[in-house]
C-alpha cells in the first residue's frame, strides 16, 4: 500500500515548482494586462480633455469676435487664454445689403459677418467653429440727405 505524500495534496515531488511558476506566470500576464489598459485609457482621456479644451477656447473666441464687432479692430485677432489654450479668430464681411427707402429713411444697413474661430489647447488639439452673424449698422452715408453723417 502506497503512503500520501507529506505535503498532503499527492503530488509527486518536483510538480510543486513548475506548478507555482506557471501560476506566477499567469497572475504577471494578468498584471502587465491591466497596467497596459490602465495606460492607454489614462492617454487616451489626456488626449480628450485636450481636444474639449480646444472645443471651449473656439466657443469663447466665437464670443470674443462678436464683442470686438462692436470695436473697430483688425482681423485676425488673436486672444490668449488661460494655460496655454489659445485662440485665433478671423472675421470676413459677407454681404452688406442696405434697408428699402421708408424703413428709417434707408440709413441702416443689414451687415452679414462669417467668424471663423481656430481654438489651440496642449498637446497640439485643436478646434474650428464657424458661426454666421448678421448685424444691423448705420451707413456710412445718409442717401436721403446726401451727406455724411
Amino acid at each position: 500500500m502506497r503512503r500520501p505524500h507529506p505535503d498532503g495534496f499527492g503530488l509527486a515531488r518536483g510538480f510543486t515548482l513548475p506548478l507555482v511558476l506557471v501560476l506566477l506566470l499567469i497572475v504577471a500576464a494578468f498584471s502587465a494586462a491591466a497596467l497596459d489598459e490602465a495606460v492607454t485609457n489614462r492617454a487616451l482621456s489626456t488626449a480628450r480633455l485636450a481636444q474639449q479644451r480646444a472645443f471651449l477656447a473656439a466657443a469663447s473666441g466665437l464670443n470674443l469676435a462678436a464683442g470686438a464687432l462692436q470695436r473697430d479692430t483688425s482681423w485676425p485677432q488673436e486672444y490668449p487664454l488661460p494655460a496655454s489654450d489659445r485662440v485665433r479668430v478671423e472675421m470676413r464681411r459677407m454681404l452688406r445689403r442696405p434697408l428699402p427707402q421708408g424703413y428709417t429713411i434707408g440709413r441702416f444697413a443689414e451687415q452679414f459677418y462669417e467668424l471663423r474661430s481656430t481654438g489651440h489647447s496642449t498637446r497640439g488639439a485643436q478646434s474650428v467653429q464657424v458661426q454666421g452673424l448678421r448685424r444691423m449698422e448705420p451707413l456710412d452715408f445718409d442717401p436721403a440727405a446726401g451727406t455724411v453723417p
